[in-house]
């Protein structure tokens, strides 16, 4: 049992102690009544918070005569509950003190159930029933929705504040420690009575960027005791806050090159910087400021990286002249801009030199010239000489033309060139040349292996060329360059046989140089250094399935590109076919196999003709794949006086690139042929025309495909196409001996019918 300390056990042992005697008499003794304590308490219970205390009023009744002392206890009091007593006032038998409960701040909160016991000598013990409950310290805690914020300068952010209260109810006035200057912070309430207050935090534009370790923190009002008295003032920890400051989010634009000089008809490149701060987003660029003609090409468009690549274009139509534009970028972040100073200047002037001179060595000479600068009008050039001209063009692009006719007779044709002006001016222009055959040596030899069944051998060496047809026959091939040559013969047997059937047969002997007149030898087709031809599977691509379909072998070999015929087919497997070439244990690094296929639309007389040529070096199974056929083109007549200017328009297939040549004419000898490169066409697009020269005098319509009724046609005008990949075809240089090297073109011809 615990009881009350002894010092308030004595204290109100001797407060209450009261003395009594007995009845006199005469001598004779009467028995007194019952000596009793009774035990009372001004309350039966009590609530005191830890660390608190509250008074109870005590009181003692004694009667039947008792007067003795009476011991006072407790029992069921926790260790730290301690008492003391004062006020003590008697009243007869009735003594009433006031007894002070003082709870530690250790004891635990709790209800406990006390029994107040007082005891005395001759009495029995009075008892009476108290219930202490302990409460805990008024306290509360703080704590945040988010202990960790990133703000961007100028910007502000909520914080949900949380207040977890123990037994205390009073307001808590929050505050933050350790705000740097220029970060405001306001709560909202800013004393909350409630669990929870909104903090905001704002940012100024010049708070430096860096992470700052503050608190959030409250401090409440007084508590009070039970008996009214206050407990210290509570202050809480708070709560950290780590708050990190980055910058606002921004870009600046500058130019590699913020002055571009640009000549008509060209363009120049700069490329746009984009500094970034805290910016990771898409700007999205644009050129303000800009004549018509002047257009910029953005890569890319919307970065998201440091830089684009800015391409400014300037048409011919633009004036020339110093304009000053603005590039413009566009994004979350805002808008920014940087200067641009484009300075557009004429096309300067450019000589184009065209040599006719190849053309008219026979009946034929040049009956007029003219030149075209750009869309500009047609001007007659005067010839410097020799059937040579010359004219200056400042334009992207250009064109001449010039009739060739016999002097004093009605035929004439008219030739008409359209090209870029880089094409134009990459040196002397020259038509109608036919390379001379160079002078060489002369070799001879003889080839065994012609025999039955018929055959023939075909020798090729340093490009040029023999055949034998008889066994043992011998050859001589002239115009041999010199320097080391390789020679390839071919044995082909009459009829055709499969190409894998071992009667074709080739020879390559590789670093031949002889002098003037020396022999190769005797060529063994039988045998010896010849083999079997080396076969593969070709198969076509490109074809509706219908044409007549014919194909040759070439090979070339050298770092002169020298070619050898091998064999021609002249019918072939639509879906594919069986090719032959030289086998490898017969082949230099350097050699190439060519294959030329040719497929008609018809067989006879084909409308429409397509070629697909290829090399390679080792025969092993491919696919060869044709250009698209050309269309029909939608002609439109333009008289010209007595002559027919006839527009042909359509859309050339894409994969042409090369020139393509328009051709019709009339049936008593007056033609036009107009070519056009594809840098001059500048797309799939074609209209072409002979222009409009009636205004020139010394031009004349008679030179045109005449008109019904003039002596000319009797409306019915033959016209081609003509085009090709620009490609090197075979025979036609060094471009054909690279692996994969490809060579199409496309040919289409019909009747013009006019009225």
């Amino acid at each position: 049992m615990r009881t009350l300390p002894s010092k308030l056990r004595l204290v109100l042992a001797a407060a209450l102690t009261v003395g009594c005697g007995s009845k006199g008499g005469d001598g004779g003794t009467e028995p007194g009544p019952t000596p009793t304590i009774a035990l009372s308490l001004g309350s039966s219970a009590a609530t005191i918070i830890q660390g608190g205390s509250a008074p109870v009023t005590a009181t003692l009744t004694r009667s039947g005569g008792f007067t003795g002392d009476v011991a006072l206890s407790v029992d069921g009091a926790p260790a730290g509950v301690t008492g003391s007593v004062g006020g003590v006032t008697t009243a007869g038998g009735v003594t009433t003190a006031t007894v002070t409960i003082t709870v530690a701040a250790s004891v635990a909160p709790g209800t406990y159930s006390l029994t107040v016991r007082g005891t005395g000598a001759g009495v029995s013990a009075a008892s009476v029933g108290f219930q202490l409950t302990v409460a805990p310290t008024p306290s509360y805690t703080l704590s945040l929705s988010a202990p960790a914020l990133t703000l961007v300068q100028n910007s502000n952010e909520v914080v949900q504040v949380t207040v977890t209260r123990t037994n205390y109810t009073g307001a808590v006035t929050l505050a933050v420690d350790g705000l740097p200057a220029g970060v405001l912070a306001a709560f909202a309430p800013a004393a909350p009575t409630g669990t929870s207050a909104v903090l905001t935090l704002t940012v100024g534009a010049s708070v430096t960027p860096g992470t700052y370790s503050l608190t959030v923190r409250g401090t409440g009002a007084a508590a009070l005791r039970a008996d009214s008295s206050e407990v210290e003032s509570i202050v809480d920890a708070g709560a950290p806050l780590a708050l990190t400051v980055t910058a606002t989010p921004n870009y600046a634009l500058t130019l590699s090159s913020a002055e571009l000089g640009v000549v008509q008809g060209g363009n120049a490149p700069t490329t746009v910087n984009i500094a970034r701060t805290n910016f990771a987003g898409a700007v999205a660029l644009s050129l303000a400021g800009a004549p018509v003609g002047v257009t910029a090409d953005f890569s890319p468009a919307a970065p998201t990286s440091n830089s684009s690549s800015l391409t400014v274009s300037v048409a011919l139509s633009v004036a020339p002249g110093v304009y000053n534009l603005t590039v413009n970028g566009a994004a979350s972040a805002g808008d920014r801009s940087t200067p641009l100073q484009l300075t557009v200047t004429a096309i300067p002037s450019s000589v184009v030199r065209v040599d006719l001179s190849a053309c008219t060595t026979g009946l034929f000479k040049v009956a007029f010239f003219a030149m075209q600068d750009g869309n500009g009008t047609w001007t007659p050039v005067a010839s410097i000489g020799g059937d040579a001209y010359e004219f200056n063009v400042t334009q992207a692009k250009a064109g001449f033309l010039w009739v060739s006719k016999i002097p004093n007779a009605t035929n004439a044709t008219t030739n008409i060139q359209y090209m870029t002006r880089a094409e134009l001016t990459a040196g002397t222009l020259r038509y109608c040349v036919v390379a001379p055959a160079a002078a060489g040596k002369t070799i001879i030899g003889t080839a065994t292996g012609v025999g039955a069944p018929v055959s023939s051998v075909v020798i090729g060496l340093g490009g040029k060329s023999s055949a034998v047809f008889t066994e043992g026959g011998a050859f001589q091939i002239q115009n041999v360059p010199s320097g080391l040559r390789d020679l390839v013969a071919y044995r082909e047997p009459f009829p055709s046989q499969a190409a894998n059937s071992g009667a074709y047969r080739v020879l390559v002997r590789h670093g031949v140089d002889l002098a003037a007149g020396g022999s190769v030898g005797n060529l063994d087709l039988t045998g010896g250094e010849s083999r079997p031809l080396a076969t593969a599977m070709i198969t076509m691509t490109g074809l509706a399935g219908t044409e007549s379909v014919s194909h040759s072998m070439s090979y070339y070999t050298g770092a002169s590109c020298d070619p050898a015929a091998l064999y021609f087919a002249a019918t072939t497997a639509i879906g594919g076919f069986l090719a032959g070439g030289v086998p490898a244990d017969l082949q230099a690094a350097t050699d190439f196999q060519r294959i030329s296929i040719r497929a008609n639309n018809i067989l006879g007389f084909p409308t429409e003709t397509r070629f697909a040529q290829e090399s390679f070096h080792t025969m092993a199974p491919r696919t060869i794949q044709f250009g698209a056929p050309l269309p029909i083109p939608v002609f439109a007549l333009f008289n010209a006086g007595t002559g027919r200017r006839i527009r042909a328009v359509f859309a050339v297939p894409a994969e042409y690139a090369g020139p393509l040549t328009y051709f019709y004419q009339d049936d008593v000898g007056h033609a036009v042929s107009i070519t056009a490169t594809s840098g001059w066409l500048g797309g799939t697009g074609v209209s072409l025309e002979p222009p409009d020269l009636s205004a020139i005098v010394t031009w004349s319509n008679a030179w045109l495909p005449q008109a019904l009724g003039s002596g000319g046609s009797n409306g019915q005008y033959p016209w081609t196409l003509t085009t090709s990949n620009g490609g090197t075809p075979n025979f036609g240089g060094t471009g054909v001996c690279a692996e994969g090297a490809r060579y199409i073109d496309a040919f289409r011809k019909g009747t013009i019918t006019l009225a």
